[in-house]
């Protein structure tokens, strides 16, 4: 999927880890996931993506442990800065406040 500046979209439904995928596996398939969205993203000729990070659902006992969340916005902050064009967050609700503290320090400021 793409938005009308021709970058593609890369969404991640957190709520879902009913099976409580192990942190190291939850971070390999993160990082394959945006690996993959900078390789189209570079054949496609915008070289950016943009995250978006649906939370519906979102509970501290579906989600990844707060320690892989951090880790993962640390390296799409650290290694992608200038591949992802924005993060949108949706259907936040009140745990996010606590996350969205935990992660800010986080974003590079082009995030």
């Amino acid at each position: 999927t793409t938005n009308k500046a021709e970058r593609h979209i890369v969404y991640f439904k957190i709520a879902q880890n009913t099976q409580h995928i192990l942190p190291d596996d939850y971070l390999a398939l993160l990082l394959h996931t945006i690996k993959r969205a900078e390789s189209i993203s570079i054949a496609s000729g915008s070289g950016e993506f943009i995250v978006v990070a649906d939370l519906a659902g979102f509970s501290w006992s579906k989600g990844p442990p707060i320690a892989v969340i951090r880790k993962g916005i640390s390296l799409l902050s650290s290694h992608y800065p200038y591949r992802v064009a924005g993060m949108y967050v949706l259907n936040s609700g009140g745990p996010f406040q606590m996350l969205w503290g935990l992660m800010k320090p986080l974003l590079s400021k082009k995030v």
